[in-house]
């Protein structure tokens, strides 16, 4: 049985702060002060274990074969477009079994794919009471030393722009700047994706960014936090991070990527310790809810990585500030906003900000059509979400 609960099982690969190396006489990973962490395992196709709990080994996973799902620079549309509307809108509408199943992790790792042992019933349980009783929670985020700390937005001082719809209003990002810094680039698997640094061995992103509706997963993507193109010589300052463990919900695999189960989580656990990305870039909070309603007077924050601007791999938001047209829902668990956005910012965690502190709220997806008008939509994130998240990390 392998367990993700080692100090460091696999090599890393950085361009900068990397607290590991491999030997190169023996392939052993050691600090840098020469000790010894653990061998590179490379053959074992055991049963995985996670933050405790045992996921059983499906075989090799699927690699999509097909043509790139994301358009070449100057090729893209404007949005992306949804599949269409859901097939299920409420957590109730399955008994706590077929919610378990659902909510079960299919985990791609080590170029196999892996599914939690048995359904978690007890979590299928504690979602439906947090719905029912619209229970509050929220994760903190966190700044590392030396990395200058945003204005929250519309404050005196806030160096961030909000924009009206209309027009192209995003903005180039700065990415030595927190929350900035944990904005996350996907890409190398001809599927170009955003994720959000959310813990110190944690993002999150949209489920299509990881796994096509046919169960075939886009191969190896770099994960690189903070990347800036444009900034020669610190295109990375905060590392490449590889052989990492990405987790799905099993009912989206085959669902017409219905956006009710489009969430998805890369973890680092057990493989990068010293330093862990987190200590590195900073993470954004989380604040669960099973309401929209708060959303609605909020400033909106939406950061990624759009194909269309140039140089290819720099970061662009947008923001948006503060009246009722800012943002409104659907289905309670689908969000509409004004944000621009394009192929490549799908899985980004759409933030506001509270007490001088930015939380992700909403996993950005795709554009949506109305029969009176176009939008960009996401994924509250609310108790199921979260509960999902919560079980694949030690993070929350």
């Amino acid at each position: 049985m392998r367990n993700l609960n080692l100090k460091c099982l696999w090599p890393c690969i950085f361009l900068a702060g990397c607290g590991a190396g491999v030997d190169p006489t023996d392939g052993t990973l050691r600090s840098n002060n020469g000790e010894q962490k653990a061998e590179e395992t490379t053959k074992a196709k055991d049963d995985l274990v996670i933050d405790g709990k045992k996921y059983k080994y499906r075989g090799k996973a699927k690699k999509w074969e097909g043509n790139s799902p994301s358009p070449l620079p100057g090729e893209v549309q404007v949005h992306e477009t949804a599949p269409p509307g859901p097939k299920m809108r409420s957590y109730d509408d399955l008994p706590d079994e077929a919610l378990a199943e659902a909510m079960r992790p299919i985990v791609f790792y080590d170029d196999s794919e892996y599914i939690l042992e048995k359904p978690d019933v007890e979590m299928a349980k504690r979602i439906k009471e947090a719905v029912k009783n619209r229970t509050p929670a929220r994760t903190e985020g966190f700044v590392p030393p030396g990395l200058k700390k945003a204005i929250p937005p519309g404050q005196e001082g806030s160096d961030t722009a909000e924009f009206v719809i209309g027009s192209d209003d995003r903005v180039h990002l700065n990415h030595w700047s927190y929350p900035e810094s944990t904005v996350t680039h996907l890409f190398g698997v001809g599927h170009d994706c955003t994720a959000t640094a959310v813990g110190p061995h944690t993002f999150l992103t949209a489920a299509h960014c990881l796994i096509a509706n046919s169960g075939q997963w886009y191969g190896w993507p770099n994960v690189v936090p903070g990347r800036d193109t444009s900034d020669i010589g610190n295109e990375r300052p905060y590392g490449t991070w590889n052989n990492i463990a990405r987790a799905v919900p099993q009912q989206y695999v085959g669902s017409n990527e219905d956006w009710f189960w489009d969430f998805a989580i890369i973890v680092t656990w057990g493989i990068y310790e010293d330093p862990r990305p987190g200590d590195l870039t900073g993470w954004m909070g989380i604040i669960v809810q099973d309401s929209p309603d708060p959303i609605w007077d909020r400033w909106l924050g939406l950061y990624g990585y759009p194909v269309d601007k140039t140089p290819f791999g720099s970061p662009w938001g947008h923001g948006r500030c503060c009246d009722q047209s800012n943002s409104f829902w659907f289905d309670d668990k689908l969000i509409f906003y004004y944000m621009d956005a394009v192929h490549g910012q799908s899985g980004a965690g759409v933030h506001t900000w509270d007490g001088g502190w930015p939380y992700v709220r909403i996993i950005h997806q795709a554009e949506r059509t109305m029969w009176w008008n176009s939008y960009n939509t996401g994924r509250l994130i609310d108790s199921g979400v979260f509960n999902f998240f919560a079980s694949m990390t030690p993070d929350f």
